[in-house]
């Protein structure tokens, strides 16, 4: 890295550890999803089996438990405070800004990374709460699961696409972590997963082996399967109707407690400057990406639109909408569209003076909003 590069990777960490941890005690806690998270924490932690995950006296079938276990470590360590609630997610938020900045590094370079990273900043929506007054509680800073399952889901990714490269071994971290993200917040963080098979597909390339694709089964069913047993030998039915019939299920088909949207409902808040004050640098960079064939040939690029695209089309099919269902998203915008931006400035220099006072500005936006708080 040059010398102008680590200076921007060190006021990218400064500014990363600023916009996750600062005040991360102060605000209120939101209501509904945050102040259900921290009940169930709380009263599970004074239970005799804590695996076992309670809400006002009732058994928990809301998500799965990875993120109720660790923020319960959390808590125990940091005290049963907002701090120590938020601990969790706010770790994650800031191990995904450095994993987008290292990813953008590794499959295109270190100016790559540091707008993949920057461009993270810029997004109001992963640190501040409900903006411009719109119903929007989950972020990088909240007593969530979504930042932890994101951190997972970048990480298969990043494997996934490395055994795509190579062909050498299975993605072991890959499987592992979908699975992991899986256990933290459901089936959508296979989504990286799903995406590699169909890019195998769509470039008519061959799947995996019957043997490869038995050990990949075997791995995500051990990850998987012991907690999923466990709930349905203990609870039967009153599990199946909740966690999966409700909560899975009839979200998908029905717009649930109220959260019904119109079709383009994630169109209007990715396009509102209060959520995504640079989604005009993504679609620039959509734009570039069709134009210059070279890059849509690029089997990262083609990795990362497919991501992009199969979960905007879940979400926005899925009835029940609610604004934070963009998150996950984010990181893997970030890195397209920083890849994107850094060879196209190669050869068109005014992109890049048009990118950087963008990306000032907003981020000096977001550093507003957060004093704030």
């Amino acid at each position: 890295m040059s010398l102008l590069e680590k200076f921007l990777f060190i006021l990218l960490i400064i500014l990363s550890l600023l916009f996750c941890f600062y005040k991360l005690g102060s605000p209120e806690i939101q209501r509904w999803d945050e102040g259900t998270n921290i009940k169930v924490v709380t009263e599970s932690l004074n239970l005799e089996n804590p695996l076992i995950l309670k809400y006002e006296g009732k058994f928990f079938f809301e998500k799965p438990p990875l993120f109720y276990y660790l923020t319960m470590a959390s808590v125990q360590i940091l005290g049963a405070n907002n701090f120590g609630f938020r601990f969790i997610s706010a770790l994650s938020g800031f191990l995904i800004i450095l994993l987008v900045f290292l990813i953008g590094k590794s499959l295109y370079s270190t100016k790559a990374g540091l707008i993949s990273g920057f461009f993270l900043l810029t997004v109001t929506q992963l640190f501040i709460s409900n903006p411009a007054g719109i119903f929007a509680t989950h972020n990088f800073r909240s007593a969530d699961s979504d930042s932890l399952q994101i951190l997972f889901m970048l990480v298969a990714f990043y494997d996934f696409y490395q055994f795509y490269k190579q062909r050498k071994t299975l993605p072991y971290f890959g499987i592992i972590a979908s699975s992991l993200a899986i256990l933290i917040k459901g089936p959508l963080g296979l989504i990286p997963f799903i995406s590699l098979i169909l890019l195998l597909i769509i470039n008519k390339e061959k799947p995996f082996p019957k043997k490869e694709s038995l050990i990949i089964l075997v791995l995500i069913a051990l990850a998987i399967i012991p907690w999923h047993f466990m709930m349905y030998v203990k609870f039967d039915s009153q599990f199946i109707n909740e966690y999966l019939h409700y909560h899975l299920f009839a979200r998908g088909l029905t717009p649930l407690e109220g959260h019904g949207e119109p079709f383009w409902f994630y169109f209007q808040i990715m396009f509102s400057p209060y959520f995504f004050s640079t989604a005009i640098l993504f679609f620039v960079s959509l734009i570039f990406l069709f134009m210059e064939k070279n890059l849509l040939q690029e089997k990262s690029m083609q990795f990362l639109l497919l991501i992009i695209c199969l979960f905007f089309s879940i979400i926005t099919l899925t009835q029940t909408k609610l604004s934070w269902y963009l998150l996950p998203l984010y990181p893997f915008i970030a890195i397209l569209s920083g890849g994107v931006l850094e060879k196209v400035a190669k050869k068109h220099q005014k992109i890049l003076w048009t990118l950087i006072p963008i990306m000032i500005i907003s981020t000096c936006l977001n550093i507003y909003f957060l004093t704030q708080i």
